[in-house]
């Protein structure tokens, strides 16, 4: 009876101490998650915000000069050539 109390007293201490370890475990992996997270918040916020959402794009219209016109806008200076 008495070796039995004395094996039972000897086992507290070690599930106490991994249950200790498995708290810690746990608390830096929220810290982590958190910390996660909030930087995903940010990243959609500034992609909401910031115009680089994935939304569709708006297409550029390019303003079609006509031949002529553009060579007299060219020899006067106006256009420069890339």
């Amino acid at each position: 009876m008495e070796n039995e109390t004395k094996t039972e007293e000897a086992k507290t201490p070690v599930f106490l101490e991994e249950a200790k370890k498995l708290a810690e475990r746990i608390e830096k992996a929220n810290i982590e998650s958190s910390s996660l997270l909030k930087q995903m918040q940010e990243i959609e916020a500034f992609k909401a915000l910031g115009g680089k959402s994935e939304g569709r794009a708006q297409e550029v219209i390019k303003a079609e000069i006509d031949p002529r016109a553009y060579a007299k806008a060219a020899l006067a200076g106006k256009i420069i050539p890339k």
